[in-house]
């Protein structure tokens, strides 16, 4: 944010600053977990998981927006798994 202190024009994705110079791109996550749902449908699916690898804010909207994409479609419930995913050999992968 230093071209922003310095004030040249700037764009920050996913989060807020308080700066003239700044704007702000969001993402609608539930929208986004919606859409993932009835593109799974879409795709002849009916159990549905949810994992993630950690328990963010836009992680929650997410799961949010899919859960009750998927209800809305008829199908359910949706499995939930948030938490840190490993291989075999017990390696953190992300």
């Amino acid at each position: 944010m230093a071209k922003a202190a310095a004030g040249l024009p700037a764009v920050l994705i996913g989060h807020a600053i308080d700066a003239p110079t700044v704007s702000s791109v969001y993402i609608d996550e539930a929208a986004l977990g919606k859409m993932a749902a009835e593109h799974f449908v879409d795709l002849g699916l009916e159990y549905f998981a949810f994992v993630a690898h950690g328990d963010w804010p836009f992680v929650a909207e997410r799961r949010k927006g899919f859960a009750a994409g998927v209800k809305a479609l008829g199908y359910g419930p949706v499995h939930e798994l948030t938490g840190a995913m490993y291989d075999r050999r017990r390696r953190r992968r992300f």
